[in-house]
């Protein structure tokens, strides 16, 4: 949990409990007011866990030429990548990735939309052949829904326990996914040595450079 912004005076006013109001409208007093938001959030350490390891997997899909452009640019191409590992993804699943995979068949995140100019939840399941193509496309659902979303206690549907199983079994998801491709593993720990030259065993364990 990060440490409280020091400040000469209170710029916070309780109303009702847990809530409060700016009493000034400064930097400090926005930035001291957005920690004091950021500490209400649930399970902060797996939602950076989470936003971290997308946005990694993100840099390490467009670093091994999985790419896709449109009208607003070039995107990773998580299609892509998805239909060329869903073989190698299901090859070796352990009773975790199945339990994960089950969960995300079973209770799919729903998706925000406007009706009758309100957001709304609603059941959408995508339409692919490929199990891992919609797997991923339901946990980018999730991080829309976390990154649009509400973030202040409850994460993604109002219900905090799904939102926990929603992350955890994500990650669980793109973890595995790094053990299905060698070549997208490779750019995600970029940065990280590893103790044995088969990166391929997944015992090795991994070192700061």
């Amino acid at each position: 949990m990060m440490p409280p912004l020091k400040a000469e005076r209170t710029d916070l006013a309780k109303n009702e409990p847990g809530e409060f109001k700016v009493a000034a409208q400064t930097l400090e007093s926005y930035r001291k007011c957005t920690r004091e938001l950021m500490d209400r959030v649930h399970r902060m350490d797996l939602v950076y866990e989470f936003f971290f390891v997308f946005s990694r997997f993100e840099h390490a899909l467009s670093t091994s030429n999985y790419l896709t452009e449109g009208k607003t640019g070039v995107s990773p191409d998580w299609n892509k990548f998805a239909r060329d590992m869903n073989d190698l993804f299901q090859a070796h699943l352990s009773t975790e990735v199945r339990k994960a995979i089950r969960y995300y068949e079973e209770a799919p995140p729903r998706k925000q939309v406007v009706d009758f100019d309100s957001l709304t939840w609603k059941d959408v399941v995508p339409e692919t052949d490929y199990q891992l193509e919609k797997l991923l496309l339901l946990i980018r659902r999730v991080r829309n829904n976390l990154f649009h979303g509400e973030k202040l206690g409850i994460l993604l549907e109002g219900d905090s326990e799904r939102d926990t199983r929603l992350l955890t079994h994500g990650l669980t998801i793109l973890y595995t996914c790094l053990q299905a491709s060698s070549d997208v593993r490779k750019k995600f720990f970029s940065e990280v040595e590893w103790e044995t030259e088969d990166d391929d065993d997944t015992g090795v364990t991994p070192q700061r450079k």
